[in-house]
């Protein structure tokens, strides 16, 4: 039975310490600099397509650029949910 219960611990932190920045992505992002960032950052590396034909490098270098961005908005989404 105390494994189970180390496990429903281990879970509960994990949880409370992944929402704890989802918060701080939201809160840095939120702030008035961070959206200056977060705008440069989409307008850079997600508005447009990481597609480049014939390039399979450059796709898969500007897909990883482009991934950043939406693990960023992922997290703040998640705060703004939880809010």
């Amino acid at each position: 039975m105390s494994e189970i219960t180390t496990t429903a611990d281990n879970i509960a932190k994990r949880t409370a310490e992944v929402d704890k920045n989802n918060r701080l992505f939201l809160s840095v992002f939120d702030s008035p600099d961070g959206k200056i960032i977060l705008t440069d950052m989409l307008d850079k590396y997600y508005k447009y397509t990481s597609f480049v034909q014939g390039e399979p490098e450059t796709t898969a270098f500007k897909e990883g650029q482009r991934s950043v961005v939406i693990y960023i908005m992922d997290r703040i989404s998640r705060a703004e949910k939880k809010a």
